[in-house]
């Protein structure tokens, strides 16, 4: 019996292939530092969500206090995309390194998305 993995599927050879997640599993948490607005949930790896600041151009894990539904940022895990990247690199350097269980519709625009005209 075959698990589907989150990210990447590295398993065959062709496209990666991502478990489905679909819409943000937090909408009614507030955030601590970040206004709710201003952020997009990306998914989740095996411990954790991660959320993308649109304002701060950062990807980051959250801890999840289930008592006061509010999510708080885990600033280690912090990732700035950087003036030469598209977010989609930073999603997929972040999943390569944690091991997506889970994407969001969003997410996954971003990562199927990404403008790459111009390289080969």
């Amino acid at each position: 019996m075959s698990r589907q993995t989150a990210f990447p599927d590295r398993s065959r050879n062709g496209p990666l292939s991502y478990a489905p997640s679909g819409a943000d599993r937090f909408p009614d948490y507030g955030f601590q530092d970040y206004e709710r607005d201003d952020v997009q949930y990306i998914g989740d790896d095996k411990t954790q969500p991660y959320f993308y600041s649109e304002p701060d151009d950062k990807v980051f894990a959250a801890k999840v206090n289930e008592d006061m539904k509010r999510l708080e940022p885990a600033p280690e895990t912090e990732r700035s995309v950087g003036a030469k990247e598209e977010l989609g690199e930073v999603l997929e350097e972040v999943g390569e390194a944690t091991g997506w269980e889970s994407l969001s519709d969003w997410a996954r625009e971003h990562l199927e998305g990404e403008d790459r005209s111009g390289e080969e």
